[in-house]
Order: structure tokens, then sequence, then C-alpha cells
């Protein structure tokens, strides 16, 4: 009794179709959104980032994040520590995005614990070390990703562009904030996707469970 086999290859244009961003498409997300070689506002690059999904509340949902950890138009000089450096304004975008009833000092400790985890400065200086990275053209994803994982498993730092060492903390900080960024942009193609889209692929999920039976 011979039994036939079905051998089905689910890559990425299955999201693509729906709108969700691609490997290719994710770097130059990043690209935009941490270049630190043109002065560009943060809403500038947030719109530039986000494209077509640059609508409310993503936009200044993503805005006061990047606020948050250490972006925008008060973010500390490169004399000051970044971590630890919180003004008033960075005290009210957390309020608004954490308990209100909680006091400046909560909200202030709760700022340093997340710029310890997700270190963006340290991720906009690794994406500029990576080769491309000014260009039009853009870096490969896979790039950023080595020089962090590189780094981070040796138990080494390495020194940015404008001559920072980054420790290897930081470059762990870092790689938290690539993979949390990454995780948001999902999120938001998640949400903007179409939902007459998803027919498609619910009929092929429902085809695929019935030939499996």
């Amino acid at each position: 009794m011979t039994r036939s086999n079905t051998v089905i290859f689910w890559g990425a244009g299955a999201t693509a179709s729906l709108g969700i961003q691609t490997t290719g498409e994710q770097a130059k997300m990043l690209q935009n959104l941490a270049s630190k070689r043109e002065a560009r506002p943060l809403i500038q690059r947030i719109e530039e980032a986000l494209g077509n999904k640059a609508t409310e509340p993503w936009a200044s949902a993503l805005g006061d994040l990047l606020v948050i950890l250490c972006d925008g138009d008060d973010a500390p000089t490169a004399e000051e520590e970044p971590i630890v450096v919180v003004t008033p304004h960075h005290i009210d975008v957390m309020r608004r995005h954490w308990h209100r009833g909680a006091g400046d000092d909560d909200l202030r400790n709760r700022i340093v614990a997340l710029r310890t985890l997700y270190d963006w400065p340290a991720l906009r200086a690794a994406v500029d070390v990576c080769p491309g990275a000014a260009s039009d053209d853009g870096f490969q994803l896979n790039d950023l990703f080595n020089v962090l994982d590189m780094h981070g498993q040796s138990g080494h730092g390495f020194r940015t562009e404008d001559g920072e060492f980054l420790t290897p903390q930081r470059v762990l900080g870092a790689r938290n904030a690539l993979k949390m960024l990454l995780q948001t942009i999902h999120y938001i193609g998640w949400r903007e996707v179409e939902r007459e889209a998803l027919e498609l692929h619910y009929d092929f999920a429902v085809a695929l469970g019935r030939r499996v039976q």
C-alpha cells in the first residue's frame, strides 16, 4: 500500500501578502528609525520607518516609547549618562503609559529599569557600525544580529563610529531593544491587517487540516 506525502513551503510571502514587513523591510525600518547620520526629528524618523502605518495610535505610542528610552529633543548629550538622566518630560510621558497614581520617584525608577533592559542608544550606535548603514541600499539585518551576538557571546564590547565604547552589558541591552522593536513592528503590522485579507490564509489552514485528517 502506497502513501502520498505533501510538502508545504511556508515562507516570508505568507506574511508579506498581509502587509507585514519582510526581513529586508525590517532592516530599512531600523535604518530610518535609528540612523544618527542626519539630525532628523524623532517624529520624522517614525513616519519614515512606519510608512503607511504611521497612523494613530501607533505613531504616538512608538514615539513615547523611544522618548522614554532616551530619544527625542531632550535626550541626554554624549557627555551625559543616558540611562540615569531623566527629565520632567520623560516622567510625564511615562505617566501616560503607567498607572497614574505613581509618584515621580516610581516613574523615574521605572524609566531607568526600562533603559537598562532596552538600551536604545546602544542599538542606534550598533546600527551605525553595520556595513551599508549610511547608504541608500541600507544594511542587512543579519549583520546587525551578528555584531551583537558575536560580542555578546564573547563577553566583549566594541567601539562605535563616534568612538564610544559599548560595554558587554550595553551590547545585551541593544539586542534586547532590537528584539523588542521587531516584535513591536510585527504587532503593529498584525493590528493593521485587513481582516478580509486573512480569509485566504484561513481557507488554506482549513484545507490543510482536512488534508491531514
